[in-house]
């Protein structure tokens, strides 16, 4: 049992630096997954990666993982679901690689209150892996997908009242002031997000993306999700005030890509490329960071948008 435990974990190690060595050459590359651009549907709705069959979206590390593929859409399935489907995957497809977790049981001696040893059977999170393929790497049966919206539509794709209807509908939303006007930043103490106003950035897609930036920073409150991370944050080049970094980036944009904004605009990619080296030295120090930080990310989101949606898989490291 103990040599089959510590293969397991051993196993899960493994995962976490190739997970970690996948996102780091995309970003050494200047390729940034998390702001992978899909498509807009005819309704509107942006595209997110998600199962072709269960209609689920990836969240988490699934979702920046699959970020880092090439696909033109982002509906993904499983060899034997493709099967099942009457097709089959094309001979020199690749697979693209989800994680979940599974738990492995194990016996511990544990002493009541009394002084009485007993055994008890605990779970110890495993992470393991599979592949799953793009719908454009099917043969043998034909997919269906939701119709794009046409090019001359997709001026739309600013919707600036959706954004500003992910503040509106923030419950117990930090106050936004402003008091500095050349800087952006959340105070804990206070429990306000400072903004300078629209006016002072490049672009009003700037000015959301950086207040989202700052609103995911403030569901660390005590009072919200407690995240360790800002609570107890260790300054500026310490290991927590790091994975909040990064998570506050990758959850501004979940938020930024469900409103329409374009991430990829050069305008935005600008303020990215001076955090790049930063990522990617905090990366490759810590193989967990990344999944940490996108796990981070997605509660954090789905706590503004007041979204219960049950995950494909659980993005929470162990301790």
């Amino acid at each position: 049992m103990q040599n089959a435990k510590a293969s397991a974990q051993r196993g899960s190690m493994d995962l976490y630096a190739r997970v970690t060595d996948l996102i780091v050459d995309e970003l050494e590359k200047g390729r940034i997954p998390w702001r992978k651009r899909w498509g807009i549907l005819k309704d509107g709705q942006i595209e997110v990666a998600q199962n072709y069959i269960s209609k689920r979206s990836y969240t988490g590390i699934n979702s920046v993982l699959l970020g880092c593929a090439s696909y033109e859409r982002p509906y993904f399935l499983t060899f034997k679901q493709a099967t099942e489907l009457g097709g089959n995957i094309r001979k020199d497809a690749k697979g693209n690689l989800v994680v979940f977790w599974s738990v492995l049981e194990k016996e511990k001696e544990v002493t009541n209150n009394k002084g009485e040893a007993k055994i008890k059977k605990v779970g110890v999170p495993l992470l393991k892996h599979y592949f799953v393929f793009n719908v454009a790497d099917v043969e043998g049966v034909t997919i269906d997908l939701p119709e794009l919206k046409t090019p001359d539509a997709l001026d739309e794709v600013y919707n600036y009242n959706a954004c500003d209807a992910v503040y509106a509908g923030y419950s117990n939303a930090p106050e936004i002031v402003h008091i500095d006007p050349a800087r952006a930043y959340y105070s804990p103490l206070r429990d306000v997000v400072n903004m300078p106003r629209p006016t002072a950035f490049d672009c009003l897609e700037a000015y959301y993306c950086v207040l989202f930036h700052e609103l995911i920073h403030s569901t660390g409150h005590r009072d919200r999700l407690n995240r360790e991370e800002l609570v107890h944050s260790d300054g500026f080049g310490g290991e927590l005030y790091a994975r909040e970094e990064l998570t506050a980036e990758i959850g501004a944009c979940y938020l930024a890509s469900s409103c329409g904004l374009d991430l990829t605009d050069h305008r935005l990619l600008t303020n990215a490329a001076a955090y790049l080296q930063n990522w990617l030295s905090a990366l490759k120090g810590d193989k967990t960071l990344i999944f940490r930080a996108s796990g981070q990310a997605q509660k954090a989101v789905n706590y503004v948008l007041n979204d219960v949606t049950e995950e494909i898989a659980s993005d929470v490291v162990a301790a």
